[in-house]
C-alpha cells in the first residue's frame, strides 16, 4: 500500500503498513530552505515525529502523525466511550548535500497546520 501523496519514495520505504488516515503535504523551494506544509487537525507536537535519516542511497525526510481520540457521552443512566485512531507515515528524497540537517524544525500551529523547515546551506 503507498501512501505518499506527494511524489515521494513511499515504494521503497513504506512497505505493508495499514493507514487510517491520509495526509497531503505541500513542498515549496526558495533558496533559503525546503518547506513542507499539511493539515493535521487534532494532532499536537507531541503526536508527531520529524526525522531527516541518510541511506546509502538517499536522505530522506520521514514524518510519522498518531492520532488517538477517546470521546465518553453520557446521560447519567447511561454513557458510551468511542475511541478512535490511526497513523500516517510520510517518506520523501532530499538531496544528499545543500542542506543543514542539523536545523530541521517542526511546529504545529493552533489551527493543526504543520510546517517543516529544512535550511539550505548557504556556503554551498
Amino acid at each position: 500500500m503507498c501512501c505518499c501523496c506527494f511524489g515521494g519514495l513511499c515504494s521503497d520505504f513504506c512497505g505493508a503498513i495499514s493507514f487510517a488516515f491520509c495526509t497531503r503535504f505541500r513542498r515549496c523551494e526558495t533558496d533559503d530552505a525546503i518547506f513542507f506544509r499539511a493539515s493535521v487537525p487534532g494532532l499536537t507536537a507531541e503526536d508527531l515525529h520529524v526525522q531527516v535519516e541518510d541511506t546509502q542511497k538517499y536522505r530522506i525526510l520521514q514524518i510519522i502523525g498518531q492520532r488517538n481520540k477517546r470521546k465518553a457521552t453520557g446521560d447519567g443512566v447511561a454513557s458510551t466511550e468511542t475511541t478512535s485512531s490511526g497513523q500516517f507515515v510520510k517518506v520523501y528524497k532530499l538531496p544528499r548535500t545543500k542542506i543543514l540537517v542539523d536545523e530541521v524544525r517542526a511546529e504545529v500551529d493552533e489551527n493543526g497546520v504543520i510546517t517543516i523547515t529544512i535550511p539550505r546551506d548557504p556556503s554551498s
